[in-house]
């Protein structure tokens, strides 16, 4: 696994599984929260599946899986756009 530091958030790449693990820093209205990415084979399909698991204010929680959402959407498209090719 790689385990870096973005601007306080705690990130880990594990490649073996093809995921993502992002861990909100002590600051965040969500923490404390993580958000898993994962990107996943279902027959022809390449997908992203994302968990979050989030102990704050469900507003806080909401909030952090919807941005998450979005990025999750932007990984979507990357892949299916390289598949195209």
């Amino acid at each position: 696994v790689k385990v870096a530091d973005q601007s306080g958030w705690t990130v880990i790449e594990e490649p073996a599984a093809a995921a993502i693990w992002t861990f909100t820093p002590a600051g965040h209205p969500a923490h404390p929260a993580v958000v898993r990415r994962g990107i996943v084979q279902r027959g022809n399909d390449i997908l992203v599946d994302m968990e979050v698991k989030c102990e704050a204010a469900k507003p806080a929680c909401d909030r952090l899986a919807a941005e998450f959402q979005t990025l999750v959407d932007q990984m979507r498209q990357s892949l299916n756009r390289g598949r195209a090719r």
